[in-house]
């Protein structure tokens, strides 16, 4: 016999974790990191215990390279998925984004987020990217490093991310990152106007 369970990790079921505990086995609150390894523990041993809370942030320096070999050829057709950074150092009040990731902005080490890349590439067709990150730009330092390898990278034709709009009185953000708001220009005038600055 089959033996599965149903284990809920998302946006709602941190806000309202009883409710979502009424449709699944487990309910994971926080970011899986840390606690993961207790539910398939408890699950091998048919002990679901319903909530799991995770207490502290996960470093996201040395996390595992995701599984992309598991993934059906046609879904990565398109587009890849990679992470760099989770959270954001703002604190807008009608954004669930820093309450939910700890009202600490975390970065991923460059040469990790570049491996995921590589390996999210390997028997794919398309060398498109989605950086799924909330805020990538939060830290411009950072942002201005990865970018700054992406560009003469082989790999990437296109990338997009999710920009916020730019505080009042700040450099605008297309000028730092020309290719970030519009998408990833393997042109020479996106790297020089990244080198520029």
């Amino acid at each position: 016999m089959i033996r599965f369970s149903v284990t809920i990790e998302r946006w709602c079921s941190n806000r309202l974790p009883e409710e979502a505990l009424h449709h699944a086995d487990a309910v994971v609150m926080g970011e899986a990191e840390g606690i993961l390894h207790r539910v398939l523990e408890d699950f091998e041993r048919n002990r679901m215990r319903g909530i799991y809370k995770n207490e502290r942030l996960p470093d996201l320096s040395g996390l595992p390279r995701p599984r992309f070999d598991l993934l059906h050829p046609k879904h990565r057709r398109f587009i890849h998925s990679v992470q760099a950074t989770r959270g954001c150092p703002h604190d807008c009040e009608f954004c669930s984004v820093t309450p939910f990731f700890g009202h600490r902005y975390r970065l991923r080490p460059v040469k990790e987020v570049l491996a995921d890349l590589e390996a999210s590439f390997e028997r794919s067709s398309s060398k498109a990217v989605f950086f799924v990150d909330d805020n990538i730009v939060g830290r411009t330092d950072y942002a201005k490093e990865l970018f700054r390898v992406l560009i003469p990278h082989p790999g990437p034709s296109l990338v997009g991310c999710s920009v916020p709009r730019e505080p009042t009185g700040s450099r605008p953000l297309a000028s730092i990152f020309p290719f970030a708001l519009v998408g990833y220009d393997r042109s020479k005038n996106a790297g020089r106007a990244l080198k520029e600055d």
